[in-house]
């Protein structure tokens, strides 16, 4: 899937470059298309202040998911696919129920707010901002885990590897070592 300055969003055909749908609904341009973990659904996130969940056989518009004051800069489905995130400049992340596009939670806090990407299992995420921080945060509470700080101006992306051993090995050796002076 990709996204366009042009308010659409096309689906492609990667083995023949092939566009499959265009996807066009937005009024202005759109900053973020991913796929539901089932592929069976697309959310986009636009400068219009919306993100829209997509069907991917139809093309159709499925839900509408209104309530930032500002950009939407990125949406994405939980590795579930029972929620969906959007981020936006307005400072707010908002959790909506991918069934019924309620907004289940909006927490505040960064400004702006430009993505947040899911752990593997779902349990917490990663915010990139503008304010130099990235935060690890609970789903369900929203509450802010971990504050990521070091970097000297915008964070721009945020990811969260499958699993890391290496990270995790050399935290326990940490750990070894403190303990033993």
């Amino acid at each position: 899937a990709t996204s366009s300055e042009d308010s659409s969003a096309r689906l492609w055909y990667v083995d023949s470059g092939r566009c499959a749908r265009v996807l066009q609904d937005h009024k202005e341009a759109v900053y973020s298309a991913s796929f539901s973990p089932d592929s069976k659904q697309v959310v986009t996130a636009s400068e219009d202040g919306t993100a829209k969940i997509w069907v991917v056989k139809t093309g159709l518009c499925k839900l509408t998911l209104k309530g930032h004051n500002f950009a939407v800069l990125w949406a994405a489905f939980s590795p579930d696919g029972r929620s969906v995130t959007t981020t936006s400049s307005d400072g707010t992340l908002k959790i909506w129920n991918a069934k019924t596009g309620v907004c289940d939670r909006t927490l505040l806090g960064q400004k702006p707010v430009y993505l947040a990407s899911f752990a593997t299992d779902g349990s917490t995420f990663v915010t990139a901002s503008g304010d130099a921080t990235a935060k690890i945060c609970d789903l369900v509470t929203g509450e802010s885990k971990i504050v990521l700080s070091g970097h000297e101006s915008l964070v721009l992306g945020a990811s969260y590897a499958p699993s890391c051993p290496q990270a995790e090995q050399a935290e326990q050796q940490a750990e070894q070592k403190d303990e033993n002076g």
